[in-house]
């Protein structure tokens, strides 16, 4: 694609992370505030294939699909559906009649933040004892009603701890934001990232799931830990973040359309110079990012300082937003540095210590420009 920014300079860094990793392909970029200053991609979509990664092929975020459900949650918060401190009893108590007492006082803040209560991880025997390729089908009504039966199961039983008190991280707490969401707004939240977030950001590549055709390398293909190449649609490529766990982690899209998504978090930040609330209100973005007292994740993000992301100004602390994310086949990172106006973005189909360590070596070489 003529039109993206990609650099020599950068392709050849990502050749060399490659080759000293390991990992099939790797892709990064570079924003400053809503543009893309840098695009690379290095490597073959597929260990074994002579088809290399283009500057617009997509990639399997994991967890970094947190901040897009909760950006769903803002925007119905926005529009008046939903409140931070609206209850899971308050939603859920005329429809799950086996509701533990024990979350009457859960509120939507602690489940967005990991301090609800909540097990990090449904069990299989939780999800659907016995019908292992039920919960692996990708049609969106089922998916609902699965959801919504996994809800049930869980908040029948007490919570771990009381709400606040302690933080956990849970796949489980975003996939019952995502029920909440497909209660509230009354479509599933597939439908609801398509035309609520992606269509109003611009964004076309975005999907479910491993992206790519059986059979035809025309996407990279994500690869276990032993480096073999795992084929879209397969239930190995589904079988640790099956489509059930959608909210919590199954999004892909390509690195210039997720950079629309972090741009819109980037400028949204109160501490950006440019500050621009776009999409949601100011106060929304000050909500998701930033945590309870004496914690360090707020709605989708991992909240921290670096000094590398320090700005000019002298009350500046190098605030960062930062989340990766894995299906167990690809893996993902993303840096937002708001004082500074910039965001590092890196991401590969290989997951386990070669995927790290490249990401890790990307963002290295980002820091020394």
């Amino acid at each position: 694609m003529a039109d993206l920014p990609a650099t020599s300079r950068l392709d050849r860094t990502l050749q060399r992370i490659v080759e000293r990793t390991g990992v099939p392909g790797l892709a990064a970029a570079l924003l400053h505030g809503p543009d893309i200053a840098m695009l690379g991609c290095a490597g073959v979509r597929r260990r074994g294939s002579t088809a290399r990664l283009a500057p617009d092929d997509r990639f399997h975020l994991g967890s970094c699909t947190k901040a897009m459900t909760a950006t769903l949650v803002g925007l119905t918060v926005d529009q008046g559906r939903l409140d931070w401190h609206t209850t899971l009893a308050e939603i859920f108590g005329s429809t799950l009649p086996r509701l533990h007492p024990g979350w009457q006082h859960v509120q939507l803040a602690h489940v967005l933040a990991h301090r609800a209560g909540l097990p990090p991880n449904p069990s299989w025997r939780t999800l659907a004892p016995g019908r292992t390729r039920r919960v692996l089908q990708l049609r969106e009504a089922s998916l609902r009603r699965q959801r919504l039966e996994l809800t049930g199961r869980v908040l029948a039983t007490a919570p771990r701890f009381a709400p606040g008190a302690t933080y956990e991280y849970s796949n489980v707490a975003y996939i019952i934001a995502g029920v909440v969401l497909e209660r509230i707004n009354r479509e599933p939240w597939e439908e609801q990232m398509r035309a609520r977030l992606w269509r109003p950001l611009g964004i076309t590549t975005g999907g479910f799931g491993a992206p790519g055709t059986p059979g035809v390398v025309d996407q990279p293909r994500g690869h276990a830990g032993s480096g073999r190449p795992v084929a879209p649609g397969s239930l190995a490529a589904d079988w640790r973040v099956p489509p059930l766990y959608g909210p919590a982690g199954t999004a892909h899209l390509s690195l210039p359309d997720w950079a629309r998504f972090i741009a819109l978090h980037l400028r949204g930040h109160a501490a950006n110079p440019h500050h621009e609330a776009a999409l949601l209100r100011p106060e929304t973005f000050a909500a998701l990012h930033t945590p309870a007292a004496g914690e360090a994740y707020a709605g989708g993000w991992e909240v921290s300082t670096r000094a590398w992301a320090r700005g000019a100004d002298r009350a500046a602390t190098g605030r960062v937003l930062h989340h990766d994310g894995s299906n167990g086949q690809w893996y993902a990172v993303t840096w937002l540095a708001p004082e500074r106006d910039l965001a590092l973005l890196a991401a590969t189909n290989q997951n386990g210590a070669p995927g790290l360590a490249a990401c890790e070596q990307v963002l290295a070489a980002f820091r020394r420009e």
